[in-house]
């Protein structure tokens, strides 16, 4: 992966590389970025589905990446 595919950002209150794929993939698609989670509860499996980020891509690669993992 190259240098300029990755920045620190928060996680867990850590800086930790993180790739801007997001970020990248919104920018040139203008696709909503809606961030989930999903957990098995015996036989089945939960989904919890948030809000699309708003504002999102901004013009900063940093900053959105630091937004995707505050969704985490």
């Amino acid at each position: 992966m190259l240098g300029r595919d990755t920045v620190f950002a928060p996680f867990f209150g850590l800086p930790a590389a993180t790739i801007t794929a997001t970020h990248q993939f919104a920018r040139l698609t203008g696709c909503a970025v809606i961030p989930f989670a999903h957990r098995r509860e015996g036989g089945r499996y939960i989904l919890t589905v948030q809000p699309a980020l708003a504002d999102f891509p901004s013009a900063d690669a940093a900053t959105d990446s630091a937004r995707v993992n505050a969704a985490i």
